[in-house]
């Protein structure tokens, strides 16, 4: 596990249903084990924390059954059947592949204040890797135009906007 993660962070896919080795209820475990870490040094308010971690597992359960719904519908339209588990197994390999250079980035810039440009070039440096990791090992995964991966990519964004909107328009209300 740990070289196909490895592959992964080094953008080198591998056939979607390589990733189906592996039981999906230890890879969903470490996943969200991961999302623990990046909840902490990304958030900047104690008394936050625990609601932080609520929801940010929450997100990390529910979005990667959404995406993986969403894949096998976008990916399916261009006849690259792969099967919900398979992509299953693979969404939440790569998430486990981004959250590891999430955490470093987020332990080199937890010692600048959040608004100093280290900490912003960081931010945006990681987020640029994670849209371009996720969008061209998908699309080496698939068999698919990074293109096309990249446009189910930026989908997701999108559907991940709309629920952070709803879950904070929920909590303020």
């Amino acid at each position: 596990m740990v070289n196909d993660l490895a592959d992964l962070i080094k953008i080198q896919s591998k056939n979607i249903e390589h990733y189906n080795k592996y039981p999906i209820a230890l890879i969903f475990i470490i996943m969200l084990i991961l999302v623990v870490p990046t909840t902490f040094l990304s958030s900047d308010n104690e008394s936050s924390i625990a609601s932080a971690l609520t929801l940010d597992l929450l997100e990390g359960f529910v979005l990667t059954f959404v995406e993986t719904i969403f894949f096998v519908y976008w990916f399916g339209r261009i006849g690259k059947n792969h099967t919900f588990l398979s992509f299953l197994h693979y969404n939440v390999m790569l998430s486990i592949a981004v959250s590891i250079p999430v955490i470093a980035v987020l332990l080199i810039t937890q010692n600048f204040e959040a608004s100093s440009w280290i900490a912003i070039i960081g931010g945006f440096i990681g987020v640029f890797y994670i849209i371009y990791m996720f969008s061209v090992n998908l699309a080496l995964a698939t068999g698919s135009s990074k293109k096309y991966a990249f446009g189910a990519i930026l989908i997701v964004i999108l559907i991940q906007i709309i629920f952070y909107t709803f879950i904070f328009s929920a909590l303020v209300s």
